[in-house]
């Protein structure tokens, strides 16, 4: 059985954190069959066990520690993933670790296409890929995790924000009415590439 991955443009920790977000989101009115085409409503819901290690709602997201690989672009800016105590704090709270396997910025625009060729695929990919990646890698190849349920099912906070920004929803939809990655959401003039976190304590001092 070929190994599949889950293509994905928010950062990991951003995707944990919607994953175990708390329920309750208002459902908005269901569309029903769509065509393959894209609506306002991120529903594909369909009825499969629930396997015993996973928790619908709240953290941890499992009982018993799992891992996963994340190949990501590496600014050489920046310090190693595993140093920041931002995403050991998430790991701590989830129960989810992550071996990192970053990759030089500059050699971004091509890795991802050049790892799904190979065949050597981590269990995650965590930074843009071309639309022709998605594309013949999650469409036509199967290669790439098809997130539209788990949208429904266990991430109401960017399912709420999907059907606030419904141009959003259409972006990231796919000829087939499928999704392969969750987006960056600004509503803001100016973006930066890099979320700037403060420590409130030290400020108030």
């Amino acid at each position: 059985m070929k190994k599949r991955i889950l293509a994905i443009l928010l950062a990991l920790v951003l995707s944990v954190s919607i994953m175990g977000g708390c329920a309750g989101t208002e459902d908005p009115a269901d569309n029903g069959d769509t065509g393959g085409k894209a609506t306002n409503d991120p529903v594909k819901t369909t009825e499969e066990p629930v396997s015993n290690n996973f928790n619908e709602t709240g953290y941890p997201i499992v009982n018993e520690k799992i891992t996963f690989t994340v190949m990501h672009p590496q600014n050489p800016t920046n310090g190693p993933m595993e140093d920041m105590i931002y995403f050991q704090k998430l790991e701590e709270a989830s129960n989810i670790g992550v071996v990192w396997e970053p990759v030089p910025a500059s050699d971004w625009d091509t890795k991802p296409s050049l790892t799904l060729a190979g065949g050597d695929l981590p269990d995650i990919v965590m930074g843009a890929v071309s639309n022709s990646t998605v594309y013949e890698y999650g469409i036509i190849g199967d290669y790439i995790v098809e997130i539209s349920e788990g949208i429904d099912k266990y991430m109401p906070n960017l399912k709420h924000w999907l059907i606030e920004y419904p141009d959003v929803y259409d972006s990231i939809t796919q000829i087939d009415g499928s999704i392969y990655f969750a987006p960056y959401i600004y509503d803001t003039a100016q973006a930066a590439s890099d979320t700037v976190y403060l420590r409130m304590d030290f400020l108030r001092k």
